[in-house]
């Protein structure tokens, strides 16, 4: 089963980014959320909301 939040590692490995700029990434979507009054954990995002502001519409497996 697939965690609400994803995190840098998981990030990376959809994206194929580096470590940093997944952090950035988690980062930007955190302060948008936060904006609109929700809260946030440093490090991680929800899933759907990171997919869906890549423009990722469907789960992806990342597990290999």
């Amino acid at each position: 089963m697939e965690s609400y939040l994803i995190n840098a590692k998981e990030t990376m490995q959809l994206l194929g980014v580096s470590e940093g700029m997944a952090y950035k990434i988690i980062a930007q979507c955190n302060q948008e959320l936060a904006k609109k009054g929700y809260i946030t954990i440093r490090g991680k995002a929800p899933r759907v909301y990171l997919m869906e502001r890549v423009g990722i519409k469907e789960v992806v497996d990342v597990e290999k």
